[in-house]
């Protein structure tokens, strides 16, 4: 009976200890994130140009992805479905799903957001936009083609379901 007391001191004591110090995994504040623009000299794409004609193309002819690298993608931004959003140290990384109007299926745009750009939850309607930096073939080819990445990139705006 003793045993369970002191147990159960421990217990309420080391309960209060992280609800005092909110856990020692707790990483710090990250800043708000700022739109981040292309440089003057920059390639973007032309508004209609969004992830599906580049994936076609490079479906078609790998080295395609050479022409698309680097490229920013337009003031508009391309939309999609969030998938998943997760800090990695002091940036946020989030996945969208893009799903086509003329074609079945999706692709994953993967982007690397510096600072906090806000709490975006699965399945919110989200808008992206960023450099390219790369197009590489998904890990599951059945589900998602390829999955381009934009780094850096800033999220346009967001609505949570």
């Amino acid at each position: 009976m003793k045993a369970f007391l002191i147990f159960v001191v421990l217990a309420v004591v080391a309960v209060a200890v992280i609800g005092v110090t909110g856990g020692l995994d707790e990483k710090p504040e990250l800043p708000a994130a700022k739109p981040v623009d292309p440089p003057a000299d920059a390639v973007i794409l032309p508004g209609e140009v969004g992830p599906f004609p580049i994936v076609h193309e490079v479906l078609a002819d790998a080295g395609a992805a050479e022409l698309y690298v680097g490229a920013w993608v337009g003031e508009r931004g391309w939309i999609g479905t969030a998938m998943k959003s997760v800090r990695r140290g002091d940036v946020y990384r989030i996945a969208m799903e893009v799903h086509g109007s003329t074609v079945p299926g999706s692709v994953v745009v993967r982007a690397t957001v510096d600072g906090f750009p806000g709490e975006i939850e699965p399945e919110a309607a989200l808008t992206l936009r960023g450099q390219i930096a790369s197009i590489e073939p998904s890990s599951d080819i059945m589900v998602y083609p390829h999955v381009i990445e934009l780094n850096p990139a800033t999220v346009v705006k967001f609505r949570n379901p």
